[in-house]
């Protein structure tokens, strides 16, 4: 029903909000500091526009009529979004806006990031970020189609000749237990002794299928799994007992539980910046990007 509108007709819609609000045309009128006739002829315009009458016209009242009640909603949307637009467009124009899509894996701990945010907005103290969770094939998802500018993530598992990638550091999975747990007290342990204490799965991690390789591989079947969705439900889990679980270590520093290495597994990852090749970055964007990128993360692999 919208098809051909302009927003060089939001006077048009401004002035059916004030009649639809005033009930009245002379009192919409004032309020939009129009002349009354110069307000008819943009509610009329409008009306040929959409397909019919917005309003039972009387002589001392003035109803919308009923396709005038179903537009209100939308034409109250479609006004505000355009007054949005504007303002956005000033602020562009005055260099005081910056955006940032930033897309960070399940698996990845924002502790890690936030100083380096702090810093960022510090720099570009009126940058906006959108921040987007998702597993490996998310963060895939939202560079292609552009909804994130970068991405944070472990291995991402796919050969796209457009995805840029810089390596921030490599770190080891470690069993990570309760301080109570059986195994607490131990530096490190088998991979085949996973099989006798309950395990809690990250399916949702960059590297489950390399798990769900290595241990058929050596013939080990876990016992007692439980299938967690996020890190957030996952670790308050892990310290109070409730089981025990592979991650990566920079995931349970800070949490107060035991964190254990596994003898001879080989059980790393790698955590890159993600971005597309080829497309205009944002000041925003160069600015995290050039942060991250010069940081020593030399420590997150002990």
């Amino acid at each position: 029903m919208l098809r051909g509108f302009r927003l060089m007709e939001m006077h048009c819609v401004r002035y059916f909000l004030a009649v639809a609000d005033t009930l009245n045309f002379t009192r919409a009128a004032e309020r939009c500091r129009v002349r009354q006739p110069s307000l008819t002829r943009a509610i009329k315009k409008l009306e040929e526009e959409l397909g019919g009458e917005l309003f039972y016209r009387e002589r001392t009242h003035t109803h919308l009529t009923e396709l005038g009640r179903s537009m209100l909603p939308l034409l109250k949307q479609c006004y505000a979004s355009a007054l949005d637009a504007e303002a956005l467009a000033v602020k562009h124009r005055r260099g005081e806006y910056t955006a940032l899509r930033l897309a960070i894996s399940h698996t990845i701990a924002m502790d890690l990031l936030a100083d380096h945010l702090k810093e960022l907005n510090r720099v570009l103290p009126k940058v906006e970020i959108e921040y987007f969770r998702g597993t490996a094939v998310d963060i895939i998802e939202f560079l292609k189609h552009g909804e994130a500018e970068l991405a944070i993530a472990g291995p991402l598992g796919e050969d796209w000749d457009r995805l840029d990638s810089w390596s921030l550091f490599d770190e080891e999975f470690v069993l990570a237990v309760s301080e109570c747990h059986p195994y607490a007290t131990q530096e490190s342990i088998e991979l085949s002794q996973l099989c006798d204490i309950p395990i809690m799965i990250r399916p949702y991690c960059e590297s489950y299928s390399d798990f769900v390789d290595l241990f058929d591989a050596m013939g080990i079947t876990l016992q007692q799994v439980q299938l967690i969705r996020q890190d957030g439900d996952l670790l308050p889990l892990i310290k109070v007992g409730l089981g025990a679980s592979l991650i990566p270590r920079s995931v349970g520093t800070g949490y107060g539980f035991r964190m254990i290495a596994i003898k001879d597994a080989g059980l790393k990852r790698n955590v890159c910046l993600y971005s597309v090749a080829g497309r205009k970055r944002t000041v925003a964007a160069a600015a995290l990007t050039g942060l991250l990128c010069s940081e020593n993360w030399e420590e997150m692999a002990n």
